[in-house]
């Protein structure tokens, strides 16, 4: 079973079926559009993940810094944010004629993502992404460049049809983070965003191919930049779920037992 943002975020989703299975993501090759086939997170394609994949060297592997994100290995995604920061532009990959997103603020829960949806880039084990409110997002250029990757998900990822970026990802339905854009500042070449807070869907990756004895390997990493992992997303975020779920069903808080 793959976890991620779309499949599984805890219990209270799967529950209350918010619009979110807990089968795994595959999709039969009969009913995947060109694009979510193409476009689709690949596995990592470097060395050091191929060997992890066929199982050889794994001792060896465990003392060698696994590639976790470009933001994290190289330090430049936990630098401070600056107070004032007033947001950016995200720009696709194609070498002209590039699709472009204006955000109006900082984003918010800026974290790494281990989930098999979101969009890594080439060689990398997590993903690096946040969110804004919606009405702080505008594409301001090249927007019929952009396809939906997979309807059926949740989520809503707007990839570049000619580089496979994603700009950003809208949720539509009922959700508790409908009304927050999924969006990877990466993509900008502002500084002052928001820094990784924390990584998340760790175990989602033994399902997309890391050899399951890594996975403490990868959490060790993780503590050692400063950054608490968890196997779905932080408590605060997992809280603020079962909040939105237990609201909806009408149950009544207590604070005195």
């Amino acid at each position: 079973m793959h976890w991620n943002w779309d499949w599984g975020l805890d219990s209270w989703i799967r529950e209350r079926k918010v619009y979110i299975s807990t089968d795994s993501p595959k999709v039969p090759t009969t009913h995947q559009s060109n694009l979510t086939t193409k476009f689709l997170p690949p596995l990592p394609t470097n060395h050091l993940f191929q060997t992890i994949k066929n199982g050889k060297d794994i001792n060896k592997m465990a003392s060698t810094p696994l590639p976790l994100h470009p933001l994290l290995d190289t330090g430049a995604g936990l630098k401070p944010s600056k107070d004032t920061f007033p947001g950016g532009t995200l720009s696709c990959h194609c070498s002209t004629n590039k699709v472009t997103v204006e955000l109006t603020s900082n984003v918010a829960h800026n974290h790494a993502c281990g989930c098999s949806k979101c969009w890594k880039p080439s060689g990398a084990l997590f993903s690096i992404v946040g969110v804004v409110p919606r009405e702080n997002l505008r594409v301001t250029a090249n927007e019929a460049k952009l396809s939906i990757v997979d309807a059926a998900a949740p989520i809503q990822r707007y990839a570049c049809t000619e580089c496979g970026v994603h700009l950003f990802g809208r949720i539509e339905v009922e959700h508790p983070f409908k009304g927050l854009d999924f969006v990877h500042v990466e993509l900008s070449e502002e500084e002052g965003w928001q820094p990784v807070q924390f990584a998340g869907f760790v175990s989602s990756l033994i399902g997309q191919g890391l050899d399951p004895s890594l996975a403490d390997v990868v959490r060790a990493q993780v503590k050692g930049l400063g950054l608490e992992s968890y196997d779905a997303l932080s408590p605060a975020l997992m809280d603020a779920i079962a909040k939105w779920n237990a609201e909806r069903d009408g149950v009544v808080f207590r604070s005195k037992f």
